[in-house]
């Protein structure tokens, strides 16, 4: 960073951020998932007459996402510990850095951390042939909620949570027979009020807010 910025120190948080950068805002409130490092002094054209630039994006910070997992699964395997893509993408989504200073849909998650992501997934082989699936029926199956029309602000508003898990391939009607979870919902935004448990059988379950 020091060297390919030209800066004068080390950096974190806002001033981080790489000035290519998109984040997406939809409907259905999905936003970025991790952060990566997406800088690189790269080869270019011979038509722009130089060797190499200073380039950031998806470009770079896609093969930084694959080795940071490539080493996930690397010691998961010699260690012949079981996981799953639901495992993996769980254990990068919890173990990943929140950055002060940088907004939460910006940055999803926070920034990818690979030997906490290998110690979760660890801890939690267990359960790791299964995910869950959250949904909004009122919503058209929306993925989450994004509020911000004045009008959705002016009353009480109620709506149905969709909860459904998936299990992996490998996991038998037997194993979905047995099936049965526990949770608890906590929601930490202001003015939103959950059902705040529910037992999860192999079928979908309805919760309100």
């Amino acid at each position: 960073m020091v060297f390919t910025r030209t800066i004068r120190g080390r950096v974190f948080g806002r001033q981080h951020q790489r000035s290519w950068h998109v984040a997406r805002v939809i409907i259905d409130a999905s936003n970025t998932l991790i952060l990566l490092i997406g800088g690189a002094i790269a080869p270019v054209p011979n038509y722009q007459l130089k060797k190499k630039q200073l380039m950031n994006g998806t470009s770079m910070s896609s093969p930084n996402a694959c080795g940071c997992l490539a080493l996930v699964i690397s010691a998961l395997k010699h260690q012949k510990i079981s996981f799953t893509p639901f495992s993996l993408k769980r254990a990068i989504e919890n173990t990943a850095r929140h950055i002060d200073n940088v907004d939460r849909l910006t940055q999803g998650h926070g920034l990818i951390q690979v030997t906490e992501a290998f110690e979760y997934s660890k801890k939690t082989a267990d359960i790791s042939h299964w995910r869950l699936d959250v949904k909004f029926p009122q919503r058209n199956n929306a993925r989450g909620l994004y509020v911000r029309d004045a009008w959705e602000f002016n009353a009480l508003i109620e709506r149905n949570m969709e909860v459904l898990p998936i299990f992996a391939q490998s996991i038998t009607n037997t194993d979905k027979v047995q099936f049965e979870i526990k949770l608890n919902v906590k929601c930490t935004v202001p003015g939103v009020k959950v059902a705040e448990h529910l037992v999860l059988m192999a079928e979908r379950k309805l919760g309100s807010y």
